[in-house]
């Protein structure tokens, strides 16, 4: 669905930034588990190495790759002008000694039509290595660098029609591929063969891969916020939460739902009825215009209103895009305006001792509120 034209428009938008904050250039960088920061000028994603895409105020654009990626880069990267460095090596650090590499001061020396850069904006510093890191420091000794991941968050914030439509295909795909699992899963069963059918329906519905790790958890395992899904036996009569999210054009969707195989003790379906009110009240609040903070001091407040304070664990919402979890993040703190275009992920999660559970469906905000782009099943689920 993306085009050249896309991804052109996309490093003109990020050279008007530079211009804007004086910067001669920003460095951007991403890695084989988040690539989604030169993904998105490039269509480029990295396979056990890093990457990084440097866009200069004036000259094109450079894509920077490791020593085994070549082949990668010119099938699936629609910037072509591409150069291979060691620091951008797997893990593992090889030597490479019979491929000729490039470095950092030769790339540098060349941007802005030979003028070089003396003063850099770093994306991505929470995912960058040392080892780039210093051999940046290295190249340009006397450059200021400044650290301005705003200017890309803010580019990515509001979607196009294509993002919209791209995101809208990967939520539905998730809720198909959570309905075709829901159909083999059974008590007996392990967590792992639990995701294993998530898995299946997703690829089967065309998820060109997943938006994260998909997890089942069952019993007291459903605690945690995050899951790790193991070879633990499914029993009835216990909370089962699985999330998972698909991945369209690097465009990722995300979906909870938890549910009992069997009887559904009093504790726990009060803790559903709750958490199921509260994501209720986060999609009617979801509306243009409306405070971020105000929508999570909403939900919080009837929450700890009903008695489930304590198993609060972050905001009712976080932005979704490229990323499963990117800015914005709707909280308590939060200091931003709802506008239409945004897309986000109402992730309804309580956390209690014994038990925990999620429902979350991916959304984008509209000029007349709320887009829902799957709501298979928001209830309380029990087979």
């Amino acid at each position: 669905m993306l085009t050249k034209d896309d991804y052109k428009q996309r490093i003109e938008a990020m050279r008007i930034e530079c211009e804007t904050r004086e910067l001669d250039a920003v460095f951007i960088f991403a890695n084989e588990n988040e690539p989604a920061n030169v993904r998105y000028f490039t269509n480029y994603r990295p396979v056990f190495e890093t990457t990084a895409v440097v866009i200069s105020r004036c000259g094109e654009a450079v894509l920077l790759i490791g020593p085994e990626t070549e082949a990668l880069a010119l099938a699936h990267s629609v910037l072509q002008n591409y150069r291979m460095l060691q620091p951008f090596r797997e893990t593992s650090d090889p030597e490479y000694p019979d491929i000729q590499l490039d470095t950092f001061t030769d790339i540098f020396s060349e941007m802005n039509n030979g003028l070089g850069i003396k003063k850099l904006g770093l994306i991505g510093t929470n995912l960058m290595t040392v080892q780039v890191y210093e051999k940046i420091q290295e190249a340009l000794p006397d450059a200021v660098m400044t650290k301005e991941d705003y200017l890309l968050r803010k580019l990515r914030m509001i979607k196009s029609k294509k993002e919209l439509d791209l995101i809208r295909r990967a939520a539905v795909i998730a809720g198909d591929g959570f309905k075709f699992a829901l159909e083999r899963i059974h008590p007996g069963m392990t967590e792992l063969e639990a995701v294993a059918e998530c898995l299946y329906g997703a690829y089967k519905y065309g998820a060109e891969g997943t938006g994260f790790q998909i997890w089942c958890v069952s019993g007291k395992a459903t605690n945690q916020a995050i899951g790790i899904p193991t070879q633990r036996v499914i029993r009835r009569d216990e909370v089962v939460q699985i999330s998972m999210g698909v991945q369209i054009e690097g465009y990722v969707s995300s979906f909870g739902r938890a549910f009992v195989f069997g009887n559904i003790q009093d504790d726990i379906k009060k803790m559903f009825e709750v958490n199921l009110a509260s994501n209720a009240m986060t999609h009617e609040l979801i509306r243009p215009g409306a405070s971020a903070a105000e929508i999570a001091k909403k939900v919080h407040g009837f929450i700890r209103k009903e008695g489930f304070g304590d198993c609060l664990v972050y905001g009712p919402a976080h932005g979704i895009g490229m990323m499963e979890c990117e800015y914005p993040f709707i909280e308590t703190t939060s200091d931003f305006i709802l506008s239409e275009g945004m897309t986000f992920a109402v992730d309804s999660y309580l956390s209690g001792l014994k038990y925990g559970m999620r429902f979350e469906d991916t959304v984008a905000v509209t000029s007349q509120g709320e887009e829902q782009f799957c709501d298979y099943r928001r209830e309380i689920i029990s087979l």
